[in-house]
């Protein structure tokens, strides 16, 4: 029978596929320890590192292809955004390429489901899921993918790719195939110089999280061999978040049953070398009142935070508008600023918090509704706000968005284009639609602290047109 695998992206992703070599024995929770044989200390492979879409000057993402209604359903296209070139560019590595059609590199099947893709030193690793688009309700292309699928045998198996920086790929891993009464996701963690590391996890009961189960494995970048590091059962909301030197830390958080705002948390360490779970920190929040209406109020609580610049906790007091930074290892606490707006216990308030190379964003919901963003130093100093605003559809102004830093400047979604065009259906009938397009810009620290509207636009998509 075909074992099947549900997949995600979340800050969450999925998997299936073949068996690696033998893991070693593993934990059985995050308080065991491996057994001797299995700990045995690896060779040091260097800091792990946190993958993210951005890496080196440059950020990855899916599209679709550009106004070419007979690919838009069936395939993707790998577009690396160059902020030195100031320029988007297809990622592929075959020369002559017009990077119009299937033929190109860049261009990936949509049904083998690219869940993540995680970038480290111009290298990408690339998460498939097992099928997808199956079935887009359209026969002859539904006929068209069954005969793909028929002449690429293993091409709908899960598994991780590699893209060099030349452009080319190789398959990295396939991922064992979950058991077939249950149903998962596999998400790319992060790498250091011999290892990708990896989030198993599988549930037999969608609507009973209490018996899932996770596993954290390892993918040998030289020779794809896998191994499970450890894993653990019947703790839903213990899952890995952040990496720091040589190990990985994983988060779970006190949400009593039956409520709604979380009370407190722990992190525990996972040290690569010795495979084995190695201390951990915990903190309580403290929750105010719900408002009048009935909604939860202002709270002073540690939350995970992350961005191109890593991931780590925050304590963010929005009684006093503080906002501080956790040790991983200690829990110490080094306080960052003390200006951000404060809200009484019984406000509506919401604070979202991103890490940049050399700032925290923090975005700030009043309780009116409005919503402002504060960038903050990560070494510590007063909060400024963020002046520049966008318009979107149906919400307003909102402040611009800063997806990244890079050598001094902020690479940002600052609007919004809504083009309406009409065009012939397969059927003949002519139709009419609105396309929207996002506004990518550079603005120097400097110009975005100072107010400034004097974008450096980012040529969109060069060479993905058909």
């Amino acid at each position: 029978m075909k074992r099947t695998v549900i997949l995600s992206l979340a800050l969450c992703l999925a998997l299936a596929g073949c068996a690696g070599p033998a893991a070693p024995a593993a934990s059985s929770g995050p308080a065991g320890a491996a057994s001797a044989e299995s700990a045995a200390a690896a060779a040091p492979a260097g800091a792990v590192r946190w993958l993210d879409e951005s890496d080196g000057g440059c950020r990855y993402t899916l599209e679709l292809p550009v106004n070419n209604r007979d690919y838009d359903n069936q395939y993707s296209v790998l577009i690396a955004t160059d902020y030195a070139a100031r320029a988007q560019r297809p990622v592929c590595g075959r020369a002559g390429c017009a990077h119009d059609s299937p033929d190109c590199g860049a261009w990936l099947r949509r049904a083998m489901g690219v869940d993540a893709i995680g970038a480290d030193g111009g290298r990408l690793f690339l998460c498939y899921g097992q099928g997808g688009l199956l079935e887009s309700g359209d026969a002859a292309a539904d006929a068209e993918l069954a005969a793909w699928y028929a002449a690429n045998e293993g091409a709908a198996v899960a598994h991780v790719e590699v893209v060099e920086p030349d452009g080319s790929r190789r398959r990295l891993a396939e991922i064992p195939e979950l058991d077939s009464s249950e149903a998962g996701s596999l998400r790319l963690l992060a790498v250091d110089d011999a290892s990708l590391y990896l989030l198993q996890h599988s549930t037999a009961d969608p609507y009973d999280a209490q018996d899932d189960t996770h596993a954290l494995l390892a993918v040998d970048l030289a020779t794809g061999a896998l191994t499970t590091l450890t894993r653990w059962e019947d703790r839903p909301y213990h899952d890995i978040v952040m990496a720091k030197g040589r190990s990985l830390y994983a988060l779970d958080y006190d949400l009593p049953e039956g409520e709604s705002s979380v009370r407190g948390g722990q992190l525990e360490r996972f040290d690569l070398d010795s495979r084995r779970w190695a201390g951990s920190i915990s903190w309580e929040n403290e929750i105010g009142p719900d408002t009048s209406e009935g909604l939860p109020g202002a709270g002073n609580f540690v939350g995970l935070c992350g961005g191109t610049g890593g991931r780590c906790l925050l304590r963010q007091d929005q009684f006093t508008g503080t906002l501080a930074s956790l040790d991983p290892d200690t829990g110490a606490e080094t306080v960052l600023c003390r200006n951000l707006p404060a809200a009484a216990p019984d406000t509506r308030t919401s604070w979202q918090c991103g890490v940049l190379a050399s700032w925290y964003t923090v975005q700030v919901r009043d309780a009116d509704g409005t919503y402002r963003l504060f960038l903050v130093p990560r070494a510590g100093g007063e909060a400024a706000e963020v002046t520049q605003r966008q318009y979107v559809s149906a919400r307003g102004t909102e402040p611009i968005y800063l997806w990244d830093e890079w050598q001094g400047e902020f690479f940002c979604h600052v609007d919004f284009i809504e083009t309406p065009f009409q065009d012939i259906d397969k059927d003949g009938t002519l139709y009419h639609g609105t396309r929207v397009e996002d506004v990518l810009a550079l603005l120097p620290a400097a110009d975005l602290l100072a107010g400034s509207t004097d974008y450096i636009p980012i040529r969109d998509r060069a060479g993905c047109t058909p």
